[in-house]
């Protein structure tokens, strides 16, 4: 296997490892966040202005989960591009071809 081959398979698993496990974070703190947001809806209010609290949190919450959704859809493509570096890598055998599509797709990726 030739230099380039290495290098583009070690790149290409560390940048999978690296997706993944920033995605399994990315639902852990999410599903903690809402577990303890929904869990401050279910106890009694003694005031109105902890109800405005409440329903600012939720508020809150709502926007920071759909930012977190669009970075949870941008991991899943960079996933993809790293897979088909991969198979890009081993499949053309022009190297100026092939350094160029992994240059675009890494930067696409990142």
């Amino acid at each position: 296997m030739r230099t380039y081959k290495t290098l583009s398979l070690i790149g290409s698993i560390l940048g999978m490892l690296l997706t993944i496990g920033l995605f399994l974070t990315l639902s852990f703190f999410s599903g903690f966040t809402g577990a303890l947001v929904n869990m401050t809806s279910h106890f009694p209010v003694s005031s109105p202005q902890q109800a405005q609290q409440n329903a600012a949190n939720q508020q809150n919450y709502q926007n920071t989960k759909a930012r977190s959704d669009q970075l949870s859809s941008g991991l899943a493509f960079a996933f993809l591009f790293y897979i088909a570096c991969i198979v890009i890598t081993f499949v053309i055998k022009n190297t100026k071809i092939v350094g160029s599509i992994l240059l675009g797709l890494g930067v696409i990726a990142l």
